[in-house]
């Protein structure tokens, strides 16, 4: 079942995209809402007449509701990173350890005492007991922790693509809101609905990367964010080290992650690990 939950998620973030992308338009060409969903949103001069700011609002809810219950069921589908990230983590001090310990044994083997006639010999015992520890690495720590690594990261690859279009989708609602509020359609009565925790907190984590400065020098190297188009709506990421000429030296591979600090932090580690600088 793991195994299909990538394709099942970024089938629902499709199915989004077709289903509220051309109602959005047509209520952003009905407003004259220009630009929706963007930083140059521009939002008309005159409001539509009430009953018609009514019908706009009751869409706008509708589609909202339709959101909701998506994101719920991709959040449901994402579940099963809650327990494959801590086994891995897991599996992978185990896997620790058990190397340790095979180290040790092969250190320690030369040095272990002649056993007496008859008596079993203490090399032998480390030896089988060696042969135990490598047997375990090899045929069931190694392959569980790259088994699931693979399924976390093709989980979280879907995600990072659906979690594109979602940000997207929260922008244009959010130039929808304003251009009812203004326009006085917004009350106790006639409230909207609120988008569910986790778009909330997709937001807040895509304002605060907004707010964060991406581009950043380190080590010499000139760190920067730069996106390509994969679809009408979803943009593809990537971090590239320049050197001071500006010539690319690093990059990392294309993403669809909403986060692209993530993106630099990675740059950022390759760098550590080859213990690099650009000048």
């Amino acid at each position: 079942m793991n195994s299909k939950i990538p394709l099942l998620i970024v089938n629902k973030g499709q199915e989004l995209v077709k289903q509220l992308i051309p109602q959005v338009i047509d209520i952003a060409s009905q407003t004259g809402i220009q630009n929706i969903g963007t930083s140059n949103v521009q939002l008309p001069d005159t409001c539509l007449v009430s009953d018609e700011l009514q019908r706009i609002l009751n869409l706008r809810n509708t589609l909202v509701d339709r959101l909701n219950t998506t994101v719920d069921f991709i959040e449901k589908l994402s579940k099963p990173l809650d327990t494959l990230v801590p086994l891995v983590n897991s599996l992978s001090t185990s896997n620790q350890r058990l190397n340790n310990i095979k180290t040790l044994s092969q250190l320690n083997i030369p040095f272990l005492p002649t056993s007496p006639p008859g008596a079993p010999s203490p090399s032998q015992a480390a030896l089988v007991g060696l042969g135990i520890v490598e047997n375990l690495l090899k045929d069931y720590l190694s392959p569980a922790i790259i088994n699931n690594k693979n399924i976390i990261t093709t989980i979280q690859s879907a995600l990072d693509y659906v979690n594109n279009i979602l940000t997207k989708l929260i922008n244009i609602f959010k130039s929808i809101d304003q251009y009812l509020t203004n326009c006085g359609a917004v009350s106790e009565t006639t409230p909207l609905t609120s988008l569910n925790p986790y778009l909330q907190q997709l937001d807040q984590q895509q304002t605060a990367v907004d707010a964060a400065p991406i581009n950043q020098v380190y080590r010499g190297f000139v760190l920067e964010v730069r996106e390509e188009q994969f679809s009408p709506t979803v943009n593809r990421r990537r971090a590239v080290a320049l050197n001071p000429q500006g010539i690319i030296l690093l990059q990392t591979p294309l993403s669809f992650t909403s986060t692209p600090e993530v993106l630099i932090q990675q740059l950022k580690l390759i760098i550590d690990n080859s213990n690099l600088k650009a000048e």
